[in-house]
């Protein structure tokens, strides 16, 4: 019965995540192997953890609107249309492990490269539209 009850437990897991791995357009696929590609080379690459991903939007206001954030300076543009919203867990300068929610940009649809990123703002919406 235990064995029937973990064989059962076992199949409903992998429908559920290859279900949940197969709506994911082609274009998102590009994306998260860039920017786990990205996050893997860095110094502290070792202690990369994605948590949750948001979708590959296409929002034209965010090109060239002078948006102010840290990455991008006072009145830096991010240079690109295409993002997608990523929550991650890394080390920190000082060995902690931290939690960033992050806007990363592309320079073009195929998502094939990065162009910049910039961190999410408490209130922005698109932080509690990511996928744990």
């Amino acid at each position: 019965m235990k064995k029937l009850f973990l064989l059962t437990t076992v199949i409903i897991f992998m429908i559920v995540a290859f279900t949940a791995c197969s709506d994911l357009t082609p274009q998102e696929r590009q994306a998260r192997a860039t920017i786990k590609t990205r996050f893997k080379q860095s110094p502290d690459g070792d202690s990369y953890k994605p948590m949750a991903w948001g979708r590959v939007v296409v929002n034209a206001s965010y090109a060239g609107t002078g948006t102010k954030n840290v990455i991008f300076g006072e009145t830096g543009t991010p240079p690109s249309p295409y993002s997608m919203t990523h929550r991650l867990r890394m080390r920190n300068g000082f060995g902690m492990e931290v939690t960033f929610d992050i806007r990363v940009f592309f320079t073009d649809e195929s998502c094939r490269q990065w162009a910049g990123m910039e961190y999410m703002a408490n209130d922005d919406p698109n932080r509690h539209l990511m996928q744990e």
